[in-house]
């Protein structure tokens, strides 16, 4: 499978969980919590386990995450969060605005793996510029997955922390 083949897979799988689990009306519940972070945790081990751990992959890696963190904050603030007064359980509801911080997330993935796979000034760009931070294309696959897992988990866990405070949903 080429890198873009697999790019596109990838970020259509991780858009598509986020679709399926979070778009509309949902219950932020224990088991829909431990259900996204554990898929997205489960393909992510295949890429991070063999991801290179010197001083420079764990600076990239420290970006990924504030990429991530950026990304969470969006996601969040598109999120609207309650307590449902008849049954007592935390709910949610996603719309469009945050299908487009999930889309806009993984677009840039793909675009990023089509440009250095299809586009040589790109990819000697991006060659020079890993090479001056003395990267690794190893570090590339791992940068994009920590940027998805710290998505979903920030998202999470601001939600967890946001909806016991909030009583009734808050409108847009």
């Amino acid at each position: 499978m080429s890198d873009l083949t697999q790019s596109i897979v990838m970020s259509g799988g991780f858009f598509a969980l986020m679709l399926v689990t979070q778009f509309g009306t949902r219950s932020l519940s224990t088991h829909r919590i431990l259900a996204s972070v554990g898929i997205v945790v489960g393909v992510g081990f295949s890429y991070l386990e063999a991801a290179p751990t010197d001083a420079h992959s764990l600076a990239a890696y420290a970006v990924a995450v504030g990429v991530g963190l950026v990304f969470a904050g969006l996601a969040t603030a598109t999120t609207r969060s309650w307590i449902d007064a008849a049954t007592g359980k935390r709910m949610t509801r996603c719309g469009t605005a945050f299908l487009a911080v999930w889309a806009t997330a993984m677009l840039l993935r793909v675009v990023f793996v089509w440009a250095v796979s299809d586009d040589a000034s790109f990819r000697t760009w991006v060659g020079e510029q890993m090479a001056s931070l003395h990267l690794t294309p190893a570090v590339i696959a791992p940068f994009f997955v920590l940027w998805a897992l710290t998505m979903v988990g920030g998202r999470v866990t601001a939600l967890v922390v946001r909806t016991p405070r909030t009583s009734a949903p808050r409108v847009a």
